[in-house]
């Protein structure tokens, strides 16, 4: 069993585009994403998604045990709507995991480099002023990890060779 971290998949919005000038048409995108996602993930992969997942009905497309921290556009829907649609668990919250990693959606206001935390976030996209990986923080909104889920272990193997 693997764990794997994404952000701001956005399935089915339209609008998505607009803002982010995706390189295909939102439903070839979609597609697109659903395969890379399932090239990467197995049925018994843990896949956390940080917020902003999209249409509910594409949870069900996808491999892996689903976990959901709500993003600003996930709150259409309640935690029991999106845990129907196939995530086994769904946080309004930020998580944490082995103690100090902090899945959340949006970035951190404020962290230090020498603090043992980090964070993992998504919703800037590819706004600039946020870099995409740090040795304590990673944007892990698909835009910038090749609109696919990544490793954690990889994630954190990277964040570490970072100064």
């Amino acid at each position: 069993m693997n764990i794997y971290i994404v952000s701001d998949t956005h399935f089915g919005d339209n609008n998505i585009n607009l803002y982010e000038h995706r390189p295909l048409p939102v439903h070839e995108m979609d597609e697109r994403m659903v395969e890379l996602w399932n090239t990467a993930v197995t049925c018994n992969d843990i896949v956390y998604h940080l917020g902003d997942f999209g249409l509910p009905s594409y949870a069900g497309r996808l491999n892996g045990r689903k976990y959901l921290i709500m993003g600003n556009h996930d709150r259409e829907l309640s935690p029991e709507q999106w845990r129907e649609a196939g995530f086994e668990n769904v946080s309004e919250l930020p998580c944490i995991l082995d103690k100090y990693i902090i899945l959340q959606h949006e970035p951190p206001e404020y962290y230090r480099n020498d603090t043992p935390y980090c964070w993992l976030y998504g919703h800037v996209h590819s706004t600039d002023m946020y870099r995409t990986i740090t040795r304590r923080t990673a944007c892990m909104c698909a835009e910038r990890w090749d609109y696919r889920p990544q490793l954690l272990s990889d994630i954190i193997a990277k964040m570490n060779t970072e100064e």
